[in-house]
């Protein structure tokens, strides 16, 4: 399903009533085809340009200027609906301030359908989630992700945005589309993980664990330990002793190892276990994370990977941004399907078989 919304006048516009007026497809297919692997020429940007903040000119057809073809994003969104069926691309628009004026780009939801599929398929339910910003023509835009781990390990990105800035509205936004892709209900066992520990009331100004309470109030919350951690020695709470009883009790495996390491913070400083205990431990202790999850990560890693893939396509115009993640992401898992046929199909991932075998090697070690 493939949407254009309209946000004053609450009109759904769907795209493949547009296919007639478009008329370029085979021109659009051979313009991205024709991008490398490792290079977007950058020379093409002129061809591609599309500020989101400004009038996006004629709808749904192609525009020449200086002899340059010049494609829309609804033409963009045409062909991936085209080439990738099932996805869910949803664009907000709002209304023109001058009058006769075609319609604004506001915002870009997209989870294709074979990243969907795929993680309700294999991968557990413990979600990453992150923003960042945008450079160039998209300075002051945030790129909102959704990411998941595979059965190796692996980072497995779900869904991306790009709105206009981080807030309630714009996550609700986000939140509201993806739970309607992962099927996400409050029987799931679900657990999604953020950097906004970075301190609660931050948190709220950007609005994630409002947008949160609004759409998914039933979901359990992980935050990234290690921004826990900065905001813990911004706060005072330094030395050797102290970052080490902190993260032993992060680290703990059960209650009562918790308890003993929270013991030991005790001695070392009250005031670092009055500054914890408002923080609920499921947020941020292994020994106290929902089991349905079945990962026992304390770092948002998977985020961060994924950023770090994107770093190049982040200064881009929208069209070059979006299929330059595209690419990214198809690349990727090409790699991944290239890597996964080469095990051996009887045993578990390799990721998991050296996790394994370093328990195994720890547990000898173990005294009751």
């Amino acid at each position: 399903m493939t949407e254009i919304e309209s946000e004053n006048e609450g009109q759904t516009i769907n795209i493949e009533n547009m296919q007639q007026t478009i008329g370029i497809t085979e021109k659009l297919v051979e313009t991205l085809n024709s991008f490398s692997s490792h290079e977007f020429d950058d020379s093409e940007n002129e061809l591609l340009d599309f500020n989101p903040m400004l009038d996006k000119g004629v709808t749904g057809k192609q525009r020449v200027e200086g002899g340059r073809e010049r494609i829309s994003v609804e033409d963009y969104i045409y062909e991936l609906k085209r080439t990738n069926p099932g996805s869910l691309i949803h664009v907000k628009l709002t209304e023109n301030e001058i009058a006769n004026r075609s319609y604004i780009f506001h915002r870009i939801y997209i989870c294709f359908a074979a990243r969907k599929e795929g993680f309700k398929a294999s991968c557990r339910k413990i979600v990453g989630v992150d923003s960042c910003w945008l450079k160039g023509p998209m300075y002051g835009t945030q790129l909102s992700i959704e990411v998941g781990l595979d059965a190796n390990n692996n980072i497995f990105p779900i869904a991306y945005a790009v709105v206009e800035k981080e807030t309630r509205d714009t996550w609700s936004w986000f939140l509201n589309y993806l739970s309607i892709d992962l099927e996400i209900d409050d029987y799931g066992g679900w657990t999604f993980m953020s950097d906004k520990q970075k301190c609660l009331l931050e948190a709220f100004i950007f609005g994630l664990l409002q947008a949160f309470n609004d759409v998914l109030p039933f979901v359990s919350h992980r935050f990234c330990v290690r921004h826990l951690y900065d905001n813990f020695r911004r706060t005072g709470f330094s030395g050797f002793s102290l970052r080490n009883a902190f993260w032993a009790a992060a680290k703990s495996m059960m209650v009562k190892f918790f308890h003993d390491r929270m013991s030991d913070l005790l001695n070392l400083d009250a005031n670092v276990v009055s500054w914890l205990n408002d923080k609920p431990p499921s947020e941020w202790s292994r020994s106290h994370f929902n089991p349905n999850a079945k990962c026992d990560i304390l770092l948002n890693i998977m985020c961060e990977s994924f950023n770090s893939m994107i770093l190049e396509a982040r200064d881009k115009p929208i069209i070059i941004l979006l299929e330059k993640s595209r690419y990214i992401l198809m690349a990727w898992i090409q790699a991944n399907r290239d890597k996964g046929e080469k095990w051996n199909l009887s045993d578990v991932c390799p990721r998991i078989k050296d996790i394994l075998h370093k328990n195994e090697l720890a547990a000898a070690t173990f005294i009751p």
